[in-house]
């Protein structure tokens, strides 16, 4: 990642934590709308040096996140899956996928 994350709500900056809780989000906006096993959570964000405690640390995170977003007033959320957690986000409103999207636009030669 390069520098930090940001986030807005209605044109409005959110306060999205410390840097730990930043690659949090971020290590779930990688996959916006598609489950995020807790390993692979914990791969991204720590590598080989997790913290002791990891998951209980890593809650911590997601939960701040979830208020942060409840706070925010908008759709978005963290749900808790079978298969991991979910950002519930449209792609498009996140500037990785938006990029790859329109990236892959000015490739069509149409």
């Amino acid at each position: 990642m390069f520098g930090e994350v940001e986030a807005l709500a209605t044109g409005r900056p959110l306060d999205v934590g410390a840097p730990r809780q930043q690659a949090v989000l971020a290590a779930l906006l990688v996959d916006a709308g598609r489950p995020v096993t807790v390993e692979t959570l914990i791969d991204r964000i720590w590598g080989d040096n997790p913290p002791a405690e990891t998951r209980n640390v890593l809650y911590s995170h997601l939960s701040r996140i979830r208020q942060m977003l409840k706070k925010s007033g908008t759709d978005e959320r963290v749900e808790r899956r079978h298969a991991g957690y979910v950002l519930t986000v449209d792609p498009d409103r996140v500037d990785l996928h938006r990029f790859a999207r329109l990236v892959d636009q000015g490739r069509d030669p149409r």
